[in-house]
Formats: C-alpha cells, structure tokens, sequence
C-alpha cells in the first residue's frame, strides 16, 4: 500500500523507510504475487502523472532489488477514505470521472481475484505450527495452522521440539465449525490429551509419532541483510521461524553471496552489509523447530529481529543439535 500524498511515498521510500524494508521481507519469505496498491490518489486530483511517477520508482526496485517477476506484480490506483476503484463501479458509487479518463484497469477486488492460490501439500508429513496455547477443561487447547498433511480426531501426535506424545480430542476450525478432519492451509483449534500447560509452548509444532518435525539449536541459513547496520559474527538476535521466538547469537558468517548468481563473493566475512546476501550459523539458546527450506517452505523461512527492527529474513538450509550447548 503506497500513498500517493507528496512527502508520504517518499519518507517510506527513501532510505530507513519500511516500503523497502516490507518488501524485501515479504520476498525473502516466500511470496512471490504482489499487489501494489497506490492509495490516496484522490488527494492528488487522480493524476495520472503521480500514479505513474510511484509505479515506474516502486516497480525498478521489487524487479531489480527484491527479485519480483514483473508478471507477478499488479498495479491499482485507489482511495481507501472514498471507497474509489476498490470494487467494480455501479450506479450507487461510480468510479470518479477523472480516473476512467485515463484508467480502465482492475479493481482492488479484481486484482485479489487474479491471484493464484497457494499449493496445499496434502500429500506430506503432518506439521502444525502452534500459535496459541491455553488451558480447555481437562484438556489442553491450542491453536495454529496445518501447514502440511491432515490431521483427524483420535490421532496420537507427537509435540516437539519436547518430544511429548499426545492425542487430539477434538478439532474446530477457524469459521468455528466442528470437523473430523483438517487439512493443510487449514486454521484450526485442537484439544489435546495426555500434554499439560507448559509442556506445549508457542512455537511447537505437532507432527505424526512417526515423522517428527526436526529441531535444534544449531541453524545455517541464507539470509537476506534488511536493517540499516551491518549483521555481525557474535550479534545477538530473536530468531522468529512461523509463531517461535527464541534468542540467537550469530556464531559465523559462512560467506556473502551474489544474490542473483548465488557466486560466492567473499568466504568468512567478519559482517554482511545492508543488501547483501549470505550464509550464516546462528547458534539458538534452545531447541526450536524447523526445516530445511528444500524439504518443508513453511518451516524453513525466518526472521532475524533486534527489538522492533528486522535485522534480516531468510531461508533454513541445515538444522542439527549441538550436544555440548545442550
């Protein structure tokens, strides 16, 4: 969502600005179809020449910078107070005249009809990211999404990254509807049995007894740098992976590396710059679950973040244990 009011667009994008800093983020997470929203062109007398000006500077940048195709990019210029070009016009609210002069494109509704849905991984081992814990009855509740596989009542699960076996009692999804079973893309709400409050904590993840989600303390990942300083071997960090947040030291960068060649450009640098792109060890103060990117997207994207700030954001590559941390 950009705003077309002078002075708005340009303190969000110039340096330190987060239109940036979101982009580059939602990129380095895994979207890949974006729309761009110009808002408040209706301050502007909907002139063509702003909306113009915002998408030919925003578009440079999520092609060339934040790797976007151009394809996967929609442009649509709207007014979020008037409601103009949100949905198609009718006799009740007509899109302005001053905007069909010149615009005959898709409406905010019609872009996000034009997106094509993600893939549902019904077909691979059972993962539920949890987002919320609390105490149901006799039970323990929680809450989070089927990222992959199925899950069904009266199935014994396992909860990691502490290893405890449990059974789902009941399953209840988003829309509040009771179901037997749920499937990956799936919001749901499960009692638990045989798990007490404090062994399951945010940021588990529950998978089947006999393919349990990895974990461990000791991550490598491909990192896109965000912030405005330079990432450093020691750092202190959160590292964030789906709803975990758990402290992180960075204990070596492996190498920095050309983003879009994937060319290693310098082996064990002691930091990596604003926009560059590298391999790094990060050392976690306790177990957290994840996954190889290559073998689970869902668990293998994640976020670097010092207080409110977002440090850099990438991709898992290898997850083990390190015995003598433990």
């Amino acid at each position: 969502m950009l705003s077309a009011v002078n002075g708005e667009f340009e303190s969000g994008f110039e340096a330190g600005g987060q239109t940036r800093e979101h982009a580059l983020l939602v990129r380095s997470l895994g979207v890949s179809q974006l729309i761009v929203a110009v808002n408040k062109l209706d301050t502007a007398q909907w002139a063509r020449a702003r909306y113009d000006e915002l998408r030919e500077r925003i578009s440079a940048f999520l092609i060339r910078q934040a790797g976007f195709r151009e394809q996967d990019i929609q442009f649509v210029p709207v007014s979020g107070l008037t409601g103009d070009n949100l949905l198609p016009s009718s006799k009740q609210h007509p899109t302005p005249q001053v905007l069909t002069e010149w615009y005959s494109g898709a409406t905010l509704l019609d872009c996000l009809d034009k997106l094509r849905p993600p893939e549902r991984l019904f077909d691979r081992p059972l993962r539920i990211a949890i987002s919320d814990v609390y105490k149901a009855g006799s039970g323990l509740g929680v809450s989070g999404r089927v990222e992959t596989g199925f899950v069904a009542t009266g199935d014994r699960l396992m909860s990691q990254p502490a290893g405890l076996p449990c059974s789902v009692k009941n399953i209840i999804l988003e829309s509040g509807e009771p179901k037997q079973v749920a499937g990956a893309g799936e919001l749901v709400t499960m009692t638990l049995n045989g798990v007490d409050l404090g062994q399951v904590l945010i940021g588990a993840v529950l998978s089947e007894m006999s393919s349990p989600c990895p974990s461990g303390n000791r991550l490598r990942a491909r990192i896109v740098v965000i912030g405005e300083r330079p990432l450093t071997v020691g750092q202190p960090l959160m590292l964030h992976i789906k709803a975990a947040a758990e402290p992180a030291t960075v204990r070596k960068i492996v190498s920095q590396i050309d983003k879009a060649t994937g060319e290693v450009l310098k082996k064990g640098p002691r930091s990596l710059p604003k926009g560059s792109t590298g391999e790094v060890e990060l050392k976690v103060q306790r177990l957290v679950c994840a996954e190889r990117f290559a073998d689970c997207k869902e668990l293998g994207r994640c976020m670097l973040r010092l207080g409110d700030t977002t440090v850099a954001a990438g991709i898992v590559l290898k997850v083990r244990i390190d015995k003598e941390q433990e």
